[in-house]
């Protein structure tokens, strides 16, 4: 999952903002603000953690309940909200936006992460 953002900055190339929102990996070099995103859903919210590798900057937190890019085409993402990159934690509201399934994508100062999250 690793050696494509790894190579990517390896070669200083720009992956457009639609591509990387779905890599899972994030580089092995470089700066990297957050890993390991989670997310689980309770009560119309989601309940969304991070580990923090820097204290400094905020994430910003996106939400598409589409996977339209699997058939060729461009997923909508909606803004959840910008949270401190320390406080590890968020919790937002999908009321406006009920689903089985939400694609989850945050973004750092200098990487962005995924994460699905499929409602039995």
């Amino acid at each position: 999952m690793d050696i494509l953002p790894t190579i990517a900055r390896f070669l200083n190339m720009q992956i457009p903002q639609g591509n990387q929102r779905e890599l899972d990996g994030i580089a092995l070099f470089g700066p990297v603000s957050l890993a390991s995103p989670q997310a689980h859903h309770f009560q119309d919210k989601l309940d969304i953690t991070w580990i923090p590798l820097e204290q400094e900057g905020e994430v910003k937190i996106y939400l598409s309940t589409t996977n339209k890019i699997k058939e060729g085409g461009k997923d909508e993402y909606q803004p959840l909200g910008t949270f401190p990159l320390k406080d590890k934690h968020a919790v937002v509201s999908v009321k406006e936006w009920p689903s089985s399934f939400y694609k989850l994508v945050l973004e750092g100062p200098h990487n962005t992460v995924n994460r699905w999250v499929i409602v039995k």
